[in-house]
């Protein structure tokens, strides 16, 4: 596929879209709504979400819930996406209401890229792949689209998810993470988890990544710091009690890619180190939580940098896999005091998945760069 790239602008006081459009039978993307159509919207819609700030909006929601309908604010920054689970959420929410055959409508200022965004995401839960869920949109709004990097690489990380665990799957995982806050918080483990299915896509073949042992990445991603509500100095114990206990994992997963999950999630923590040497876990899974533990050691390294965002990852190996570069892409506010503290920490818990690759430890390196959050051509 051949990507067209400029640098992403600001298009102020101006919608691409003049009118409602719908991408199919239940959900349509709006610009900015006026004041004068909620009553229009009221009467059509079941279930409104909003992605504008405070200070883009020109109406009142709060005539929304007054009349009836269902209204949902959350606000995203132009050019971007929500993170992976938030993301998930609100399509999951899209997607539940439009299976009752109710209608929802999603706005943001120009209608063009935020709510397309999620629309696509949408569709993603339907079963269409992300470029397809782009193409759909691009032939209703007739061309009216406007993608980011971010935002594409927001809608490939959920198709991803969502192959590996099912839209139910998925959103039973989540409900199980929420009942413990993430243990840290669903930024946290948004990040962790958008970070694992980056990395395991470069090492996939290096790595010998099947499919279940992605699936028990991707879980433990999301549910590794649950026990952190309960014991913060050693959430990782609890976190592998409480996963192994989980009806909601349990319903997606069975019971043994369920104590999988939860002995990944247990070694998240550089502490815990090498599973290979853990006799506690059962033969047939030990290489699985091996290699799953590998990856989501570095995805929470790279997550606990929390003052600026790391906003994409890729990793590079050399022809002869003697070394290991991480390629960091940063938001442009990051610092060399920052990027040095965060290499530190990387280092050190990347050294488990240098050993699964073969690699000294001295020879990860780490490169950091500004992310440019261009414009792509849709697909």
């Amino acid at each position: 596929m051949t990507i067209t790239i400029y640098f992403a602008y600001k298009i102020e006081g101006c919608g691409a879209l003049s009118v409602v459009t719908y991408i199919d039978d239940n959900v349509a993307c709006s610009p900015m709504i006026a004041e004068a159509d909620i009553q229009k919207i009221v009467e059509e819609f079941d279930l409104v979400i909003s992605l504008t700030n405070a200070s883009e909006l020109r109406y009142n929601p709060e005539k929304f819930s007054e009349l009836g309908v269902e209204y949902v604010n959350d606000p995203v920054e132009e050019f971007s996406a929500p993170n992976l689970l938030r993301l998930f959420k609100l399509a999951y929410r899209m997607y539940n209401k439009a299976l009752s055959g109710g209608k929802v409508l999603v706005h943001c200022s120009g209608g063009y890229s935020r709510s397309c965004t999620l629309a696509a995401a949408y569709l993603i839960l339907k079963d269409l792949s992300a470029s397809y869920a782009l193409r759909r949109i691009v032939e209703k709004t007739e061309g009216a689209l406007v993608i980011s990097v971010a935002q594409l690489r927001a809608l490939k990380l959920l198709e991803k998810l969502i192959s590996l665990l099912g839209v139910n799957g998925v959103a039973s995982i989540i409900q199980f993470a929420e009942k413990f806050r993430y243990g840290w918080g669903e930024e946290h483990s948004s990040l962790v988890t958008e970070y694992s299915l980056e990395i395991s896509d470069y090492l996939k073949r290096l790595l010998g990544l099947d499919t279940l042992t992605e699936q028990v990445l991707a879980a433990s991603s999301i549910v590794h710091d649950v026990g952190a509500v309960y014991d913060p100095k050693e959430h990782h114990v609890k976190s592998y009690e409480l996963i192994s206990n989980s009806l909601e994992i349990y319903s997606v997963l069975g019971h043994e890619t369920r104590e999988a999950v939860a002995w990944a999630a247990y070694h998240h923590r550089r502490k815990a180190w090498n599973p290979q040497v853990n006799n506690k876990i059962p033969l047939w899974c030990r290489p699985v939580v091996s290699r799953a533990s590998a990856v989501l050691q570095v995805a929470d390294a790279l997550a606990t940098i929390t003052n600026v965002k790391i906003r994409e990852v890729e990793v590079i190996i050399d022809a002869n896999c003697s070394s290991l570069i991480l390629h960091l892409k940063w938001d442009r506010s990051t610092t060399s005091e920052i990027a040095s503290y965060a290499e530190r920490i990387i280092k050190e818990k990347a050294a488990l998945l240098a050993f699964m690759l073969g690699i000294s430890e001295k020879d990860i390196t780490i490169i950091h760069d500004i992310f440019i959050n261009a414009i792509v051509a849709p697909p």
